[in-house]
């Protein structure tokens, strides 16, 4: 059968994303030494794009329940109150009892059991330390011996870059999931290096590809999360769960260089700063004048409604530590975990940004997209609504509820990487290949195509700036349904766009504009789908904020929004009890925030 396409690889697996989750995944699945993996990334090689690689010390780490972090690896011991109960607890609590128990349950059960695994293959951990960090009632917080993420990737890739049945196929990008007779058939991908059309013939595909931060303007990613395979998954006709919870983070926009982490001083002067807004006004005062910028969630949606209010600077809003005597400055840097104003795993100097800071610059904060709660809905075993099509880690949905708590992005990833690959190794046992239908196929790349071929039309790079100012404007930390109604409506006008998008340059080997072109398809898809289930969802919980419902209604509200995919693109909206199998789910209307300010103000007894 003549397929349309420049290339077909034959392979049994396909993993899209070759960071924590799809390199677990491929570790896994490559222990068969029958199955063939074939492993795509936009990145030139693993470690090189995505999230995984920027979770490195001193911010990031992984959670396990101390208890059994200290019985299984020998990690530091924390609380002896703590235990897979209560970590289970903290993770629901702060989902705003969101959360798919069934899910939430296996990540805390199989969190040590995966963590002791990659221990065995090589995976050196800071046995000395055990931190508790926002939304955790007990000390869980675990670090490598050396930075988190990028330590974990040089590991993985030495595992599985020589493996005879591993193939990388690096500045790939996946475009769509094949479907015949209901079940996968293949992966449709362009090869970035030359623009090539390629068909991955395979019979699964574990997605793990990360978010879709780029739908908005700043984010605390890379430019390449734009929600690949949240669009893919959803065209193809998976379901997708919880899009609306976006988690946003106070991130430094401006001057660029103290910027380079966008945390890491914000992270040394939490405790200390002050916020203004372009008035000179301290604008904490009237959110929360008791706690004032340390109340984190209350301070989210204050920046957000500053700047959205026209009330911030140039770039965001303005956070000083001027007010601070110079040499208690000066001895932060000799206990802070910035030790010298130098980031320990990327040794970047912010000396000259302190100096600044001390002599009255104000530093420039807006909240940048930092991940997403939602994705694709998966069963415990993550598998989709696609018999054959698997997701893991921050592509799928159900753990973390309406807010994910800190350190869980790692932890989820590396146990949902195992499951994932576990079970599509189970499932390729019996399952045949589908054929794929040539016709379907030739239909799909003369859309992906188009705008090498028209001749005029509107630049993607275009496109694509409409799209996230839509996202800033109408769909950002506060929402309202004039809003959200704005954003779907300027949705509808941008689809209409995206056909006449057009490139400068027409040869396509390495033609940023061309990948743009691929790249803004799949965000406003996701705007498209995070408008909708934010305005399905008429109230306020975990990181989704309605001024218009500023409360949190349990009574109405504990459901899950689903979103699929019916006739001429339409989004179908259904609306399903929350999963509870361990904590009873709460009643009644409560003020937004109120689970996890109990978590964090915690003290025991």
């Amino acid at each position: 059968m003549n397929l349309p396409c420049d290339e077909i690889v034959d392979t049994d697996v396909v993993i899209v994303g070759a960071e924590s989750t799809g390199t677990t995944a491929a570790k896994v699945c490559s222990t068969d030494p029958n199955i063939r993996i074939a492993i795509l990334t936009k990145g030139p090689e693993v470690g090189k794009v995505g999230a995984t690689m920027l979770a490195h010390e001193p911010l990031s780490s992984c959670v396990i329940d101390s208890k059994s972090a200290h019985e299984v690896i020998g990690l530091k011991q924390g609380d002896l109150r703590d235990g897979p109960d209560a970590f289970l607890e903290d993770i629901v609590m702060a989902g705003d009892y969101m959360s798919d128990q069934r899910l939430a349950q296996i990540v805390v059960t199989e969190a040590p059991k995966v963590a002791k695994e990659i221990t065995d293959w090589g995976f050196e951990w800071n046995y000395d330390v055990v931190d508790r960090s926002p939304g955790h009632r007990f000390p869980r917080d675990y670090y490598g011996k050396r930075g988190w993420g990028p330590q974990y990737l040089r590991l993985m890739a030495s595992l599985i870059r020589d493996k005879p049945n591993v193939a990388f196929h690096t500045e790939t990008m996946a475009l769509d999931l094949v479907v015949s007779e209901g079940r996968l058939a293949g992966v449709t991908a362009v090869d970035m290096k030359t623009g090539a059309f390629v068909l991955f013939r395979c019979r699964a595909v574990i997605l793990a590809a990360g978010g879709a931060q780029n739908v908005y303007p700043h984010v605390t990613t890379g430019r390449e999360l734009t929600g690949d395979a949240y669009a893919a998954a959803f065209r193809a006709g998976a379901e997708l769960m919880d899009m609306e919870f976006v988690k946003f983070n106070m991130a430094i926009v401006w001057p660029e260089g103290a910027a380079n982490d966008p945390f890491a001083l914000l992270q040394t002067f939490r405790h200390t700063s002050r916020w203004y807004n372009r008035l000179g006004q301290r604008f904490m005062e009237k959110w929360d004048p008791v706690n004032m910028e340390r109340n984190t969630e209350v301070g989210k949606i204050a920046v957000a409604t500053e700047i959205l209010e026209g009330r911030g600077g140039k770039h965001g809003i303005y956070y000083s530590i001027r007010h601070l005597p110079k040499n208690l400055i000066d001895y932060q840097k000799e206990w802070s975990r910035l030790r010298g104003w130098v980031d320990a795993s990327t040794h970047y100097d912010y000396s000259p940004y302190v100096e600044m800071m001390k002599d009255g610059v104000a530093l420039e904060v807006t909240l940048a997209c930092h991940y997403n709660e939602g994705g694709i809905r998966i069963d415990e075993k993550c598998a989709t609504s696609i018999p054959g099509v698997f997701a893991a880690g921050e592509t799928s949905a159900g753990v973390d509820g309406g807010r994910r708590i800190a350190g869980m992005a790692l932890t989820t990833a590396f146990v949902q990487g195992f499951v994932a690959a576990e079970e599509s190794l189970d499932y390729l046992t019996k399952a045949s290949r589908q054929e794929v239908d040539p016709r379907r196929l030739e239909a799909v790349r003369q859309v992906w195509y188009a705008p090498a071929k028209n001749d005029a039309g509107v630049s993607p790079v275009e496109v694509r700036k409409r799209i996230q100012d839509v996202a800033q404007k109408y769909a950002w930390v506060v929402r309202n349904r004039q809003g959200l109604q704005t954003a779907l409506e300027e949705v509808t006008r941008i689809r209409g766009d995206l056909d006449k998008m057009c490139l400068q340059t027409k040869g396509l080997n390495y033609n940023l504009e061309f990948i743009e072109s691929l790249q803004v398809r799949n965000i406003l898809d996701c705007l498209e789908m995070t408008a909708t289930s934010a305005l399905v969802r008429e109230e306020s919980r975990g990181v989704h904020y309605r001024s218009d419902f500023p409360m949190m209604n349990n009574d109405s509200w504990m459901k899950n929004v689903v979103l699929s995919r019916g006739e001429n693109g339409r989004i179908i909206v259904n609306k399903i009890p929350v999963v509870s199998t361990k904590l009873a789910l709460p009643n009644g209307v409560k003020k937004f925030g109120e689970y996890i300010t109990r978590i964090d103000g915690f003290k025991g007894q």
